[in-house]
């Protein structure tokens, strides 16, 4: 498995290139998935057609987003020890929420009791517990120690 940075201004520069890249070297195999990491869902579709419309076919392709690929390549990579300590935000963000309402009587939690209860917009909550995710996700990254601690 080989990584190839390319970059651009220019997403057809870049879709260019990446035609060109994916016939000078194909894969080993042709069951395994060519994977080509793409930040948006918008932008994995129309690479996906620029492919077919430069090679007449695009097939086997896995267009996975930073996180996910890095995610999967971490629980490949990293030991059985660390790879449990690897926190996925969006499962978090409902397990806080589960867990908010009984926390909301403790005193520590005032502030955030009287935030949420100022808005009657139930999606409030759901928001709070998704940044909350994401810090953690942050953590997990940038200061696994905390989280392990």
């Amino acid at each position: 498995m080989s990584l190839i940075l390319h970059k651009s201004n220019r997403l057809e520069i870049l879709a260019q290139r990446l035609a060109e890249e994916t016939l000078r070297s194909p894969l080993s195999s042709p069951f395994a998935p060519e994977q080509i990491i793409v930040p948006a869902q918008g932008l994995a579709q129309w690479l996906k057609l620029e492919l077919a419309r430069r090679h007449g076919i695009a097939a086997n392709l896995e267009l996975p987003f930073p996180r996910g690929f890095f995610f999967a390549l971490m629980q490949n990579v990293l030991p059985e020890k660390t790879r449990t300590g690897l926190i996925e935000p969006d499962a978090l963000t409902w397990r806080l929420m589960e867990k908010l309402e009984a926390l909301l009587e403790q005193p520590a939690f005032k502030d955030i009791k009287s935030y949420l209860v100022n808005s009657p917009d139930p999606r409030r909550k759901f928001q709070l517990a998704e940044r909350i995710a994401s810090l953690f996700d942050q953590y997990s990254v940038y200061r696994p120690e905390w989280i392990d601690a």
